[in-house]
Formats: C-alpha cells, structure tokens, sequence
C-alpha cells in the first residue's frame, strides 16, 4: 500500500496541508493518520521518534534493551516472538505494515522476554511510549498520536483474541482450516501468499513444523487446497463448526493477496492451480 494523500487521511484535528516533500519515514499508516508529513515532523522532535532500517533476522526491538520503546511497522514483515529461560521460542504475532508492536511490554512479569524479529527487509518507527503519553502538552501533535494510538492497541487486541482462538481448536486441520480462510477472507480471495515460512506458520498455530507440512499435503491430496511453498488457492476448504458449509466461495474467485496488495511473489506463478498473476499477501507457510 503506497503513501495515502493527505485529503485521503483520518482524523480532522487539523487542517490538512500539501506538502511537497515527505520526512523521511513518513507513511500515512493508522498512528499517523491525520497528519501532514511536515507534523511528522514534530513527531520525529517531540516524541524522539526513530525510523529504522532493518534486514531479515534484525532485532527491531527487544523487552531486555528499553521496555518503554514502541514501534509501528512501515516496510516490511515482523515476528513479535516470545522468548523463554530455555531459549525456546514462540510466535506470538505477525507484526505487518501499520500494525503496532511493543505496547505493554513495561507490565510484562520480570522473567518474561519478548523481541521483535524482522521477517523481512523492511523500515519501523520507534518512540518512547514515555513521551507519547507524558510528553509536552502544548504540542498539539501529540493529542492526535495517541488517539491514533488508543486506535491501534484495540485492533490489535481484536487480533491477538483471534490468534487465541485459533491455537485453542482441537485438531491440526481445524487451525489450518481457520488460518487460511481467514486469510482468504482479510482480501476477499481465495488466491493468495503469507510473508511468514512454514517453520514460523507452525509455530503461529502452535504445532510441530513437519506435521504442518504433513496436514497441508494430506489436505492438497483431498483437493481441498493447492499451495506451492508460501502461495495458496483454496478450493473446498470448510469452516470448521459450521455443519459442513463451506465457506471457501465467501472469498471471491480471482488473484489477490491475504494482506495489503504489493509486489508480485516469485512463489505465485508455481502454484498447483494458483494462477500466474496471484498477488502478494500476508502471513504464511
């Protein structure tokens, strides 16, 4: 998804104005809306905000460093991954462009640690969540941020309560079903590409890697799906709890994405019955 026009924005706190060259970093994302790219500005001075760079595998950011630092992803794809005192690890969520990442980590239980991993290469934005909240209160910036803020951590908790749903069904087949139609149904296709590996997939759904892998194939051979490494097209895949209704048909026939439209996957054109020009999408295998 490319930059927003300013008229094309949220929020009417402030007058909209044109400006013709955006700050570094700028991006009309959900923490921002309503902003020009010259109040971005005021963001970058006031709240210390940070724009990153970052290359697959980068530790955008980690509980131990500064429990206080938030971020927004702008670029890219992002594992927020749970780490324990054996060194294992947990998926905890997809972090993808405009999704919020880092809130509440400062009330995390003092043995729990949590980093943010980039899946991809990609560009964030940190800043003191500090400053965001007690920060200059005659910036009148600052009142619009944390709206936007206030905004961002509901929908992310709306996504987080459907990530327990998913992992707490019974059976493999079950989750994999639930994933990839609501993957479908996140873009209104049933063709589409996930950003995560099949090793981060098994563990978003909380599952052994080979026996995802396992599932999958089993459910390719019944002709409920095809897929091609990270690229899938559903065929008649059912919702599980639902009598036997399919729901695969909710999602429209055609190329697309499980996410935000972008950049065309190498993977699409080799899927069993993905078509050729099957866009690029959102989490996956």
């Amino acid at each position: 998804m490319g930059a927003v026009p300013p008229q094309a924005m949220r929020g009417d706190r402030m007058p909209v104005e044109q400006t013709r060259t955006p700050g570094p970093g700028w991006r009309a994302d959900e923490l921002f809306a309503g902003l020009t790219s010259g109040q971005f500005s005021c963001v970058r001075s006031c709240l210390r905000a940070e724009v990153v760079d970052i290359e697959r595998h980068d530790r955008v950011l980690q509980r131990t460093s500064v429990p206080s630092m938030i971020g927004v992803l702008i670029a890219g794809t992002a594992l927020d991954t749970q780490i324990r005192e054996d060194g294992s690890t947990s998926l905890v969520d997809v972090v993808e462009v405009g999704d919020l990442f880092g809130d509440g980590w400062d009330s995390l239980s003092e043995g729990t640690n949590r980093a943010i991993v980039a899946a991809s290469p990609g560009r964030a934005i940190l800043l003191d969540s500090h400053r965001l909240i007690h920060g200059d209160s005659g910036c009148s910036v600052r009142p619009v941020v944390v709206e936007n803020f206030l905004r961002c951590v509901m929908k992310k908790h709306h996504r987080l309560r459907e990530h327990f749903d998913l992992v707490t069904r019974r059976s493999l087949r079950e989750r994999l079903s639930s994933f990839l139609l609501g993957a479908a149904e996140r873009n209104g296709y049933r063709q589409f590409t996930i950003p995560i590996s099949r090793a981060e997939l098994a563990s978003f759904l909380n599952a052994d890697r080979t026996a995802v892998s396992r599932e999958l194939a089993r459910m390719r051979d019944e002709s409920l799906i095809s897929f091609h490494r990270n690229s899938f097209a559903l065929h008649d895949l059912i919702r599980p709890g639902n009598n036997g209704h399919s729901e695969a048909t909710a999602a429209r026939s055609g190329p697309g994405y499980a996410t935000r439209p972008g950049k065309t996957s190498r993977h699409s054109e080799q899927a069993q019955s993905v078509q050729p020009t099957c866009r690029q999408s959102r989490l996956g295998g």
